[in-house]
């Protein structure tokens, strides 16, 4: 039977009082309010049941109600007096809860309601906290556009921002940015929001961040880089970014450490890879005075220390630098250094991650590809090309370069391009029935010591053209 028609029955029996065992009614108002029992909150409030009474977790009908997300039982319970900043034993508000669970409507309601819309918890997070780290667009844009603050900080000096760019929210990210967030704002370890982008692996938010002028070089109270943190925690197409960007790769910390140490020290084979591309000094020496190719040694990765060693005598196609020895230079287990030989060069901006993008066309770390007659390679999303004449091209002695299929008169013979060759096809006519004579009548090849042109022909030497044919 519901209470509000028991308490009538007992009044025209003669009640003349009603004993409310408030603990237990106001439980019972808690219980409705969870299941969204909007009547029996209406009967129990009517019965004299306190609007603010507490669970064992502190909370009360009004934050049970803004998680339960019904909109007339919240306006109903602020109507009746309900404390709307009244916090549980977390510091959680109902503006908190409303955030957590996604309510738009409910945080409506309660904002309606003059909720305090940086009310911090225990850990000094504001509701604005809670909805950047959830994603909560439109929960972020509806506590900026009644001026939440943006900057404020909990009891670890993060701000929105940071727990934006840890959980890979993009959009919220923006919006924050758009909102006069502070880019460059540091916890209490120091760290900044591109600190915590790089640590977790969000390549998007990282290029956000930089694009918004984030410093990349920016140390926390131990002396590491965002760099650094992409590198320790495995967190390649975001290191790729980083030194894409121009940040230094020979950088160091607090202990001396560049992010080869670090690589190295993790037996991060892909990752130090990707660091050989980018020249790193292999001489550098922590505090503890090893290079990165003593750490391989420790680790007992003699393949990677031979590499590391080899790498030493070679330098690098890096900002106009041309290798000293061509080829490639890896051993087992990695499959490519940096030096392809002095003729390769970037032909492209880098993009973001692995892959390259190239018209529309994808290609992927390690592909090669022609356009042309040239060769071109994906490496960690830079593309490079190789000037050199390659594929299926032919070069000319005047150095015209003809496409496979094409033909072209050359000293006395028709040229054409077959699969990247020159091949002689027939004697030209004109050099057939020309009245000089080439050499002598003699079966061996004419005139190999003269520097005369065979039938008036610029390019073609007598030498390269054997009697027989003329």
């Amino acid at each position: 039977m519901p209470l509000r028609v028991l308490a009538l029955a007992l009044l025209v029996i003669g009640a003349t009082t009603i004993t409310v065992d408030d603990r237990q009614d106001g439980l019972t108002l808690i219980k409705a309010a969870r299941t969204g029992d909007l009547e029996e909150v209406r009967s129990l409030l009517d019965m004299g049941v306190s609007v603010n009474s507490r669970d064992g977790a502190g909370q009360t009908a009004l934050q049970v109600g803004a998680r339960q997300g019904s909109v007339a039982l919240v306006e109903e319970l602020l109507a009746r007096q309900a404390d709307v900043n009244a916090s549980d034993n977390w510091g959680k508000t109902s503006l908190h809860e409303a955030v957590w669970f996604g309510r738009q409507e409910v945080l409506d309601a309660l904002l309606a309601g003059d909720a305090d819309l940086d009310a911090p918890d225990d850990d000094g997070k504001a509701a604005l906290h809670e909805a950047a780290w959830l994603g909560r667009v439109g929960a972020v844009k509806t506590l900026l556009a009644n001026h939440a603050n943006v900057s404020a900080v909990d009891h670890y000096g993060q701000t929105a921002l940071h727990y934006a760019a840890e959980l890979l929210n993009a959009k919220v990210v923006k919006i924050l940015l758009a909102n006069q967030a502070d880019v460059e704002a540091k916890d209490n370890e120091g760290l900044t929001a591109l600190h915590y982008a790089s640590w977790f692996g969000r390549e998007e938010v990282v290029a956000i961040l930089l694009g918004h002028g984030a410093d990349p070089t920016a140390r926390d109270i131990l002396g590491q880089t965002p760099l650094h943190y992409a590198v320790e925690h495995k967190e390649l197409d975001v290191t790729t970014i980083l030194l894409n960007y121009g940040v230094d790769v020979d950088t160091v910390d607090n202990n001396g450490n560049t992010v080869l140490h670090l690589a190295t020290r993790g037996r991060n084979v892909t990752m130090i890879e990707a660091l050989l591309f980018f020249c790193p000094d292999l001489t550098l020496i922590n505090y503890q005075r090893k290079t990165p190719v003593d750490l391989a040694r420790e680790k007992r990765m003699k393949a990677l220390a031979t590499l590391m060693e080899g790498q030493r005598g070679t330098q690098c196609v890096v900002e106009g630098k041309t290798c000293l020895k061509e080829g490639d230079t890896g051993v087992a287990p990695l499959r490519r250094l940096t030096c392809y030989g002095d003729t390769w060069r970037p032909s492209s901006p880098a993009s973001p991650g692995l892959d390259c993008h190239v018209s529309g066309q994808v290609y992927h770390h390690e592909a090669r590809w022609h356009d042309g007659c040239h060769e071109n390679r994906c490496v960690r999303g830079q593309v490079w090309r190789n000037p050199q004449v390659s594929g299926t091209c032919c070069r000319a002695v005047d150095g015209q370069v003809y496409p496979d299929g094409h033909t072209w008169p050359e000293g006395c013979h028709q040229q054409v391009c077959r699969g990247g060759l020159a091949q002689p096809t027939h004697v030209l006519s004109s050099c057939k029935t020309s009245p000089t004579p080439c050499c002598n009548a003699s079966p061996t090849p004419c005139c190999r010591t003269s520097l005369t042109p065979c039938c008036n022909a610029p390019h073609a030497l007598l030498q390269d053209f054997p009697h027989a044919l003329l």
